[in-house]
């Protein structure tokens, strides 16, 4: 079925679609739809959910929208890698349900010419990673536990870490990542933890929390014991604060803040785009707070040599000679809560 109309009418084609959708849903098991030349789509009643306002509708991109009606409705688009197949297509169309974002076809075109056309954000589905091309980023974000692997490697042969120093993690513990970024330390904790133990990753931001939590589940090293621990960790997404206020109390060993943004840390290709996805949620007086009441052995804070946050909460600093960052500790006595946050 075929309609020529002009952009003011997109309100009206939603509301004709969802008509035309309902009636014939029942009887169709798809129901294709080119509404018109510039901006063309058609549904799949199964293999995509789109949600426009209180209305669940099923929708996934065929040719292209308007940039400005993309604008509006969407925060990004998902696309596939350039070499492609069917199982890659339909993961892409599940991406896309799962973030509320819409898919569209790749057609050969290279991301900085989708980014130009479209003038969004574009998430890349590919055989081994996702990677998220900003508008505002030169080097796109992924999954990698690049970092996470070499530290692994080294803890193999024997060699220290100083996340793990400060921490004092053992076998069986319980840990709270409050800030998970790429989950580079919640790796190295599970592997300690191990399968006893559990590592809960929070992420403010949803989709940087989706890339890794898909990547965790499903990147793959030649050792297992690497792999079942990235598969291990429990991602959150949600603000740091609320989490810990829905803890009960003395649920966790160890609480661990790293907001490592503050100072411009930040500056390798694959991390540095991370800054632009980044929650800056400054660390609280009432979070320190429930992360005491939370943890039954340590917090750990992870920043800057220059930060006063250590100063402020009363962390004891571990100075580390010639590191950008230092860790902090505040240790929880056996007997009782520590006195220290008298600020």
């Amino acid at each position: 079925m075929k309609i020529s109309m002009d952009n003011d009418c997109h309100k009206s084609l939603t509301s004709l679609v969802k008509r035309l959708f309902e009636t014939y849903r029942t009887s169709h098991n798809k129901t294709r739809f080119q509404p018109f030349s510039s901006d063309s789509f058609f549904m799949e009643t199964e293999q995509y959910n789109w949600k426009t306002g209180n209305q669940n509708e099923t929708w996934y991109a065929n040719e292209k929208f308007s940039s400005k009606y993309l604008q509006e409705e969407f925060s990004m688009i998902v696309t596939t890698a350039g070499r492609t197949n069917q199982l890659l297509i339909e993961e892409a169309y599940k991406i896309s349900k799962d973030l509320q974002s819409i898919y569209i076809d790749r057609k050969k075109r290279t991301v900085c010419e989708l980014i130009k056309e479209l003038n969004q954000d574009i998430l890349v589905v590919g055989k081994n990673r996702m990677e998220l091309h900003l508008q505002n980023s030169e080097h796109p974000l992924f999954f990698h536990p690049n970092s996470a692997s070499f530290r692994y490697k080294r803890l193999i042969k024997g060699e220290s870490d100083p996340f793990l120093n400060a921490c004092k993690l053992m076998k069986g513990d319980t840990l709270v990542d409050c800030t998970l970024g790429l989950g580079s330390d919640a790796i190295i904790a599970s592997f300690i933890a191990g399968k006893d133990g559990q590592v809960i990753g929070v992420e403010g931001n949803s989709l940087l929390a989706y890339i890794v939590k898909k990547g965790l589940c499903t990147w793959k090293t030649e050792d297992d014991h690497f792999n079942y621990a990235m598969k291990r960790i429990k991602v959150v997404t949600n603000n740091h604060l609320s989490v810990l206020k829905g803890m009960g109390t003395n649920t966790a060993d160890i609480v661990y803040f790293d907001p490592m943004f503050e100072k411009g840390i930040l500056t390798s290709n694959g991390i540095a785009p991370l800054r632009n996805l980044a929650v800056f949620d400054e660390l609280t007086e009432e979070a320190i707070t429930e992360a005491l009441r939370v943890a039954r052995k340590r917090i750990v804070l992870k920043d800057h040599w220059q930060s006063k946050k250590f100063s402020k909460f009363g962390f004891d600093v571990l100075k580390r000679k010639t590191a950008k960052f230092h860790f902090g500790v505040i240790e929880l006595s056996k007997q009782g809560k520590s006195n220290k946050m008298e600020v």
